[in-house]
């Protein structure tokens, strides 16, 4: 992987060249110009491991590892994302991994079972009606209630009672009888998302 990303530096001058140099040869879509910079990192003959390390996004996985890699590198320097590439945040796709993907199941931004890339793009679509111009800002605050586990994969009483995200959680709902609100703008902005 090194070697292939030295020839893509000496060839684009920065790494962020190079993305967006395949992110305009796939025609600004974002997957496409994701997977031939990932082609372009594992090389021709890419080992197992290789493979495993920088998935495909055209085979269907959420490929958390190259979409967080993304976001730390095109949205703005806020302490934890850099801002570095040229590409606009609004073309980005949420990292999902099991954290983010149960929260966002729990909240209805997607009711798919698999962490897979549709799903990615799915919790994104629903984030962009709360800000179209950078939806994967979100991520930090829903894996952190994942991660911190204050989100419950079943209701906890204890937990969900003290939630503020209670009246739009379809895990709670389930549990208490209630049907969840949807999530809106203004609930996003109260949680911080």
């Amino acid at each position: 992987m090194l070697l292939h990303a030295g020839q893509l530096l000496r060839r684009h001058g920065t790494l962020g060249n190079a993305f967006a140099h395949f992110h305009r040869a796939g025609d600004q879509d974002f997957r496409e110009g994701l997977a031939r910079f990932a082609d372009a990192l594992r090389g021709d003959a890419p080992g197992r491991s290789l493979r495993h390390l920088i998935s495909d996004p055209r085979a269907g996985s959420a490929c958390k590892r190259l979409v967080l890699y993304a976001r730390w590198m095109v949205r703005p320097a806020d302490g934890v994302d850099l801002g570095l590439w040229s590409i606009a945040p609004s073309e980005l796709v949420i990292p999902v991994d099991t954290h983010v993907h149960r929260i966002s199941r729990n909240l209805g931004l997607t009711h798919r079972r698999a962490a897979s890339w549709a799903t990615a793009e799915e919790i994104t679509v629903a984030l962009r009606k709360f800000d179209p111009e950078d939806p994967v800002k979100y991520d930090f605050a829903l894996c952190h209630l994942g991660v911190s586990r204050e989100c419950p994969s079943r209701p906890n009483r204890a937990k969900c009672q003290r939630c503020v995200l209670q009246d739009v959680c379809e895990v709670w709902a389930r549990g208490s009888g209630e049907r969840p609100q949807k999530t809106s703008a203004k609930k996003a902005r109260e949680l911080r998302l």
